[in-house]
């Protein structure tokens, strides 16, 4: 009897190809976090992107994505546009905050309440400045 570790490990040449389950897990994983960690915006663009670049390294000899690699392939696609959407619209929204004081009026008694000071208050302590 041979009792070779290469009859176990599914990384032996004899398990047609399949060299990387490893990396479609990460990819998983990684997709699957991305997609948790959407609100954060920069997190799931690079999770989403690790989620994308491990399925596809997860390609054996055959070039076939293994389930798992698909499934992160498309978490790690929908993390990675989420992501951006949310990163833009925030940087959209807060230069609109920025430029137009109805909009900042509209924000002071939210901050006061949650900061104990207003908008422009708060923002003069980071040295921006607003030219109204």
């Amino acid at each position: 009897m041979d009792f070779s570790t290469a009859a176990y490990n599914n990384n032996s040449p004899d398990s047609g190809g399949r060299y990387s389950s490893g990396m479609a897990v990460a990819s998983l994983i990684t997709g699957l976090l991305s997609i948790l960690m959407c609100c954060t915006g920069f997190l799931s663009i690079i999770f989403g992107a690790l989620g994308i670049i491990f399925a596809a390294l997860s390609r054996g000899r055959d070039r076939r994505f293994l389930g798992t690699a698909v499934a992160g392939l498309i978490t790690g696609l929908c993390g990675l546009v989420l992501g951006i959407s949310l990163t833009a619209f925030s940087f959209v929204f807060m230069n609109r905050v920025m430029e137009d004081p109805s909009m900042r009026e509209q924000l002071d008694p939210m901050f006061e309440q949650t900061y104990g000071m207003s908008f422009e208050e708060l923002m003069e302590q980071f040295g921006y400045t607003f030219d109204d």
